[in-house]
């Protein structure tokens, strides 16, 4: 059985942990989608610890070192996260959890296998899906009875 099978990640979700892992999502931004006001954003800025405020402009400089299309890319996960229902948002931050407590080799040999896994066709996905779905009803059924 894959291992990310095991932490019961799909891929969207294993990606998104690996975009939040990156560091630039652990800040609750929630109040910036309710503002465009520019004497809002301020105020809130203020209300900040000089601790937050230097972790937002960590991550900030961070984020800015990135390519556009990398960006682009991170805005896109992130506005897919904040889309989802809470419910999932909770699984995806306990599966981030998670993943922040797996050893460095164990998250690079987890990486190298989505990689395999994203140059598989879409036919051979789904067969392996499948398989995988096919594994998980026998090893209920046989734990019932």
């Amino acid at each position: 059985m894959s291992k990310l099978h095991k932490l019961n990640l799909n891929r969207r979700q294993f990606l998104l942990t690996l975009f939040l892992s990156s560091g630039f999502f652990n800040a609750d931004f929630s109040w910036a989608d309710e503002t465009n006001n520019k004497e809002e954003l301020r105020k809130k800025w203020a209300s900040l610890t000089p601790e937050q405020k230097e972790g937002l402009r960590k991550k900030w400089r961070r984020f800015r070192k990135l390519t556009p299309e990398q960006r682009s890319n991170l805005r896109a996960a992130f506005r897919r996260y904040r889309s989802l229902p809470p419910d999932r948002q909770a699984i995806i931050r306990n599966n981030f959890v998670r993943w922040r407590k797996l050893p460095p080799k164990r998250q690079e040999i987890l990486r190298r296998k989505l990689q395999r896994w994203q140059k598989l066709s879409p036919e051979k996905r789904q067969k392996m899906r499948s398989r995988f779905r096919n594994q998980r009803m026998r090893r209920r059924q046989r734990q019932n009875n």
